[in-house]
């Protein structure tokens, strides 16, 4: 359900045994909806600091704070149920581009490529995560 995608989404402390692409995440304030993280991201080969502004259990909305020279990014997964509640949907949207003197030395191919990586892994992640967690509950016992 989308309230369960939410949640461990949220957990940002986490994200580092369910999303492959971080590591050395900081929560630096507030919560699940609006909090600030820090975090290094494989895909786009940085150190960057989102801000949320989330929907609970509806949208994952965030923007970059502090990234790579010139990089602005913005985002959000969408959260829709499906199969009567059980099941979510998510539709990802990601803005990512450099701007400025920092533009120069950046094509939008390479951009492209990082935005693509991001998102899939992230998106990839999610659904493995649920899957073995699916799996588990299946093979316990009653």
């Amino acid at each position: 359900p989308p309230a369960e995608v939410y949640r461990v989404v949220t957990d940002y402390s986490r994200w580092p045994w369910v999303l492959t692409d971080t590591s050395g995440v900081r929560v630096e304030g507030g919560g699940p909806n609006d909090a600030r993280v820090r975090f290094r991201s494989q895909a786009i080969g940085y150190v960057v600091t989102v801000a949320f502004e989330n929907i609970p259990d509806r949208a994952i909305r965030f923007h970059l704070v502090e990234g790579p020279p010139g990089g602005r990014a913005r985002g959000v997964y969408r959260l829709d149920p499906i199969d009567g509640g059980r099941r979510t949907r998510v539709t990802a949207e990601l803005y990512l581009d450099v701007v400025g003197a920092a533009g120069i030395f950046v094509s939008g191919s390479s951009i492209r490529r990082k935005r693509e990586a991001k998102l899939e892994r992230d998106l990839t992640d999610i659904a493995h995560w649920f899957a073995a967690r699916n799996r588990s509950a299946a093979a316990a016992p009653p």
